[in-house]
């Protein structure tokens, strides 16, 4: 993760909350996320816009999952109301 890898290289020097990657892997994810716990914080300018910046990309990801998702739920329904309109036309026919 790009993310985490800059905000190590960035807050490790400076941040005392940031001792090893891991640490810097575990904020990331709290940012992705959305759960922040606030164990860590960025004390850098390009720590804090590294943040905004995965902030910003978990919201396009959550978008993009949920458009997918509503997407191929609006084609399934439309494809079952076709075959139900298909069949009523069959038995007015018979």
């Amino acid at each position: 993760m790009i993310f985490t890898i800059i905000f190590f290289i960035e807050e490790a020097p400076v941040n005392p909350a940031v001792n090893t990657y891991e640490d810097s892997l575990w904020y990331v994810l709290q940012t992705l996320t959305t759960v922040g716990y606030g164990e860590i914080t960025p004390v850098t300018i390009l720590g804090r816009l590294t943040s905004f910046l995965a902030m910003l990309s978990a919201i396009v990801i959550t978008s993009l999952i949920t458009a997918s998702a509503t997407s191929t739920l609006i084609e399934k329904m439309r494809e079952e109301r076709e075959k139900l309109l298909e069949e009523r036309k069959y038995q007015k026919k018979n």
